[in-house]
Formats: C-alpha cells, sequence, structure tokens
C-alpha cells in the first residue's frame, strides 16, 4: 500500500528504524502533478500489459470486527502496452479487526494518551479528485493530475454518552489517530504498522440506532480538514520492511 499513499501524497520521508525495518513518513505535495504509478497486469497466459502514468482517484480503507481489513484503489492511468515481466510476489501482512486503534484527543500531543475507542466497523475514503486531461490527437491523457485531497470516513459504536454527538452540534474540531498495527515481528519487536493522523476532524453526521431487544449503537460520519496552526491536514506513517518507494513522474 505504500505506493499508493506515496502517489496520492506526493512526498514521502524514509528513516531507518531497525535492521531492515523502516518508518515512512507521507505528507501532502502542494503539487498537482504528483508522482505517478505504472500498473502491471498478467492475465495467466492470455494478456500481460503495463498502465502507466497511473494516478489513485479513491483508495477507501474498510474494517470490521470480524473480516480482514480491505482497500480498494481506484487508478486512472494511460492505455495499456506490452510487458514480458516476470511477476514476483513479496511477503504481506494481514490486519484484521483487533489490530486497529483509534483515538480523539483535542490536541495531537493528546493522542498518545487518550482511550481507544471500541468500534465495530470503520471506514475512511481519500479522495484525489484526478483530473483526466486528454487533448486532440490521443486517446490518451496528456497528463493525469491529483486535483484535490479529501478524506472523509465513518464508524460505528456502542451509544455510551453524548461525546460524538455533541461534538456534532457544537461543530467542534478533534485529532485522529488511526492505527493499524499487526502481530507479525518484522524487527526487534517492531511490527508491520499504519498510522494515520487526521489534524482537524469535525463530525458531518450522527445517528443513533437500536432496538429495545439490541444494544444501541451510534454511527459517526467525520471529515478531515485543514489544520492552519500546523499547516497540514494528515499524515501517515508507514512501517514495514521497504527500504524506500521510488516512482518516475
Amino acid at each position: 500500500i505504500g505506493y499508493l499513499l506515496y502517489q496520492i501524497y506526493g512526498s514521502v520521508n524514509s528513516v531507518n528504524v531497525t535492521g531492515s525495518v523502516t518508518d515512512h513518513t507521507f505528507s501532502l505535495l502542494q503539487d498537482i502533478e504528483h508522482p505517478t504509478l505504472s500498473l502491471f497486469a498478467k492475465d495467466g497466459g492470455v494478456y500481460q500489459g503495463v498502465y502507466n502514468g497511473g494516478v489513485v482517484n479513491t483508495l477507501e480503507i474498510n474494517a470490521v470486527v470480524d473480516d480482514f481489513v480491505r482497500y480498494t484503489a481506484n487508478v486512472i492511468a494511460k492505455q495499456a502496452t506490452s510487458n514480458a515481466d516476470t511477476p514476483s510476489y513479496d511477503t504481506e501482512y494481514d490486519f484484521i479487526g483487533k489490530d486497529i486503534t483509534v483515538k480523539v484527543a483535542s490536541t495531537e500531543g493528546g493522542l498518545s494518551g487518550a482511550t481507544a475507542l471500541k468500534l465495530k466497523e470503520l471506514n475512511i475514503t481519500f479522495d484525489t479528485g484526478a483530473i483526466a486531461d486528454h487533448t486532440f490527437g490521443s486517446y490518451n491523457p496528456d497528463d493525469i493530475y491529483n486535483a484535490k485531497m479529501t478524506i472523509e470516513g465513518s464508524f460505528v459504536k456502542n451509544y455510551i454518552d453524548d461525546t460524538f454527538k455533541d461534538l456534532f452540534t457544537a461543530d467542534t474540531a478533534v485529532y485522529m489517530q488511526i492505527k493499524i498495527e499487526g502481530d507479525a515481528v518484522l524487527a526487534s519487536s517492531n511490527r508491520p504498522t499504519i498510522t494515520i493522523v487526521l489534524n482537524k476532524v469535525q463530525i458531518q453526521n450522527w445517528e443513533r440506532s437500536g432496538a429495545n431487544d439490541e444494544l444501541a449503537t451510534e454511527t459517526v460520519d467525520f471529515k478531515a480538514f485543514y489544520n492552519n496552526t500546523d499547516g497540514e491536514q494528515s499524515s501517515i506513517v508507514l512501517r514495514n520492511v521497504t527500504t524506500e518507494y521510488e516512482i518516475e513522474s
């Protein structure tokens, strides 16, 4: 997923933690031209090609308590050309619901000591508003741009108090951290981790549900905004054994 995050954010700083373990911090490049992806497709012995100039239009991460954490990426790229590379497969690390910790706090520093929310479902979508710029003389777009950066999501939890209802009605902003940490040990107790920090989250909608013979739950829709004080909307740290991410523009 690091390549997708690099394309979405456009900037990455990779720092070695220990041994083969590296932290990759993704921050938003203030430019509509981000590094692009080459997507290799192989369908048995029937078809094999490469799609260059790929830009992630949307990336959606979904999680529930009884299934794998999954993501769906929508990518816009140029027409495929033939390719004969031999596919290779790296070790991948699966995440499940128990691996997720979500916290909110009034300050970024307060996230570390905040109590984790007991969620049942979580969805978060990154939308770059990708624009394919077509011109005369070619089916291929002349270029594909990252036109915006919108992050929205929702979660479901038991309704135990009015915290999120009050945030919604008062239009109060908070910080949010979504951390996904797997069980696999990479080196020296370090584990594969995705940590998302949203610097200004506002609740867009709040709903309560549950009949007399059911647990009362609340569904909370949220959106991340640019924080003027911090000078950013969000950042992501990915910990894995990839040394660096290099993508040709």
